[in-house]
């Protein structure tokens, strides 16, 4: 007789796995997303630590936009995440009802087919009719073909029996894994909820933010002209270096390209971060300001909050040309690399001098304990490059 689990006890989600996909597929889908997630996670805890900071020190409220921005745009990524498990999910009870149909449709037919047999079993034992048909054999080959009938007979009634239990068990385990999924997305549907919830109040913060750093936007202009003024100023300092560089390098006779140009031309995108841990707080190149949309400023490379050690390290093995304070930038290094040279700002501490000789992952210099925020730019010759395109893609340092 057919039974039925209406509320199973636990679960088995690899079986459904198994069944409704190619090996492995949904396994990695899902670690893939389960680990996206894990990193958005992180990500906002750090910068939720970092916001808090900010407003105990009561540091400038540009950079409080530029960290709530960041966790905004990492909110809505954790909401991405949480949609594409859920539409995983939706597809999978959308298989697992199509799974769940067949097999209702194969156990009625079996358990039809089953109860047939058994009822005819059932009478011919009741009757005797299987002891007169073995007797009434006509010859002893006659006889040896009657038991050998029977013997297949039983052991397809057999065979039926365990397809029968099998079924049922597929259908548990099916049933089974439908409730885990109900469970998962009512999981997701509560999270998502939530998030919706707390980046409605980042929103608002958000907001208030930018009226109050409206009220000051005259002041905001003069500070952003003179950072523009520091810019140029460092701007003239890279210049004039390489200018000396490459006046130095038409009196030699050496190649015009170094061998470390070469071999730190074909580092695009694997070069090591200067900072062990840290996310990108302003990008390269031309940009609307965050809060002054009619306004244009201009990062000649990427400003990188550290959220670890304070210590920045040479990406590559270089030369260092030139250590010199500017205003707006603190002590900012250059390391030459062949025709190529990598910038660090805003250094409150320096380890190394002129004419040093810097190796991959050794230690230039500090940032500033309350801003630990690293000014970080490549240049090749007199063309600026955006370091995002150079440095390793690991995403933990782009939240």
């Amino acid at each position: 007789m057919r039974y039925r689990i209406a509320t199973p006890k636990c679960v088995n989600l690899f079986f459904l796995l198994l069944l409704l996909l190619p090996a492995g597929t949904f396994a990695q889908d899902r670690a893939t997303l389960e680990e996206e997630r894990r990193r958005i996670l992180s990500n906002l805890s750090k910068l939720n630590t970092r916001l808090q900071q900010t407003r105990t020190e009561k540091k400038n409220m540009l950079d409080d936009y530029s960290l709530l921005n960041r966790q905004l745009e990492n909110r809505n990524e954790l909401l991405n995440n949480l949609n594409r498990e859920l539409a995983m999910a939706d597809s999978l009870m959308t298989d697992l009802d199509n799974q769940i149909c067949s097999i209702d449709a194969e156990l009625e037919l079996l358990d039809q087919a089953y109860g047939i047999l058994a009822r005819n079993a059932f009478r011919l034992r009741l009757n005797k009719q299987l002891q007169a048909f073995i007797l009434s054999s006509n010859s002893l080959n006659d006889l040896l073909k009657r038991i050998r009938y029977i013997q297949t007979y039983e052991q397809y009634r057999k065979k039926q029996a365990q397809l029968l239990i099998e079924k049922q068990q597929q259908l548990l385990q099916l049933l089974e894994s439908q409730r885990q999924i109900r469970e998962e997305k009512a999981t997701f549907l509560e999270t998502i909820r939530d998030q919706k919830v707390l980046m409605e109040g980042e929103l608002q913060k958000q907001n208030a933010l930018i009226a109050e750093i409206k009220k000051n936007e005259k002041q905001l202009l003069g500070e952003i002209q003179q950072k523009e003024k520091d810019r140029k100023r460092l701007d003239n300092l890279i210049e004039n270096i390489i200018s000396r560089a490459i006046a130095s390098e038409n009196t030699n006779t050496e190649p015009r390209v170094a061998p470390s140009a070469l071999t730190f031309s074909k580092s695009k995108g694997k070069l090591n971060w200067p900072v062990d841990d840290g996310f990108v707080l302003r990008k390269f190149g031309k940009q609307s300001h965050p809060t002054l949309k009619s306004v244009q400023i201009v990062n000649n490379g990427i400003d990188i909050e550290s959220t670890g050690s304070r210590t920045v390290v040479g990406v590559f093995q270089g030369t260092v040309v030139g250590v010199q304070f500017i205003p707006g930038f603190d002590n900012t290094i250059i390391v030459r690399h062949g025709n190529f040279y990598t910038v660090y700002s805003n250094l409150t501490e320096i380890f190394v001098e002129r004419g040093a000789e810097v190796r991959p992952g050794m230690k230039l210099g500090n940032l500033a304990a309350q801003k630990p925020v690293l000014h970080f730019e490549i240049w090749q010759e007199k063309k600026r490059l955006n370091p995002l395109q150079w440095l390793r893609p690991e995403t933990k340092k782009q939240y």
